[in-house]
């Protein structure tokens, strides 16, 4: 029964985040995609992207930083000791994602 509990104090932010990644300049939004949501190596990046590997990694780091700033400014998110997300809410109406959820 704990683990329904934990899935529904988390519902919907899937579909934030989905919406947060949309609004990442398209420099990061694709490497985001690619590395984060299709988990395609960051290495294997460097070919699709014409890029060097530490530019690869830079954007990813720097796509993940302003996904980040993102949640915490629109969403209540606790996370327990390991940093997995056990509790997230919308703080304010800040994006549809968030709110259509619920």
């Amino acid at each position: 029964m704990k683990e329904e509990t934990d899935e529904d104090s988390t519902k919907g932010l899937d579909k934030c985040l989905k919406g947060f990644i949309q609004k990442l300049p398209e420099e990061y939004r694709d490497i985001i995609i690619d590395s984060e949501i299709k988990g395609i190596k960051q290495k294997d990046l460097t070919e699709k992207y014409k890029l060097a590997y530490p530019s690869v990694r830079s954007r990813v780091q720097r796509g993940r930083s302003r996904l980040k700033e993102m949640l915490l400014n629109c969403c209540r998110i606790e996370a327990d000791s390991r940093g997995n997300i056990i509790e997230a809410e919308c703080k304010t109406k800040c994006c549809d994602d968030c709110t259509d959820s619920k």
